[in-house]
Parts: structure tokens; C-alpha cells; sequence
């Protein structure tokens, strides 16, 4: 049987990432229009983390990593999650 691999985090509140969840929702729009909601937010160790509702495919990959980007310029942080190097892709 093969195992999964789950990663648990813990997460704690932050009313400013709130209030920049409305932001951050106007610049997925730009770049997915049927995206759904998106929610941030900041785990115990104080990275800050996103939570997206898209529907892609392996295309799509690049602008999944801009919208990242323009969501951390929005947050005013580094990136979530690391670039999307040729390597790593799956063929």
C-alpha cells in the first residue's frame, strides 16, 4: 500500500492578511477569471500561505507561479511556494 505524505500546519489568526484578501482576489481574477475565492493566511511559524480554488492544467503552471508572485507583491512578502523549475515539471 502506498503511503501519503500529509503535511499539518497550524494556523493563527491575522486581521491585516483579512483585510489584503480582497486584493490579493482582484489579482487572481487578472490572471484566472473563474478562479474562486482565494484566503490567506499565516501559519505558527509566521509564513504566510494561500489557499486557492483554480481549475488547471499542466499549461497553466507558469501563470499559477505569476499570480503567486503578484500575490506576495500584494501581501508585501516572498513567495509562498517555490518557482516551477523546467526539472520538476512532469511529462
Amino acid at each position: 500500500m502506498r503511503k501519503t505524505k500529509v503535511h499539518t500546519i497550524e494556523v493563527v489568526k491575522d486581521v491585516e492578511l483579512r483585510k489584503k484578501e480582497a486584493k490579493a482576489r482582484a489579482v487572481v481574477k487578472r490572471f484566472f477569471p473563474n478562479a474562486g475565492p482565494v484566503r490567506l493566511y499565516r501559519t505558527a511559524q509566521g509564513r504566510i500561505g494561500c489557499q486557492l480554488d483554480l481549475t488547471t492544467t499542466e499549461v497553466d503552471r507558469m501563470r499559477v507561479d505569476e499570480a503567486d508572485e503578484a500575490i506576495m507583491d500584494v501581501v508585501g512578502e516572498r513567495r509562498v511556494r517555490p518557482a516551477v523549475s523546467r526539472r520538476s515539471r512532469p511529462r
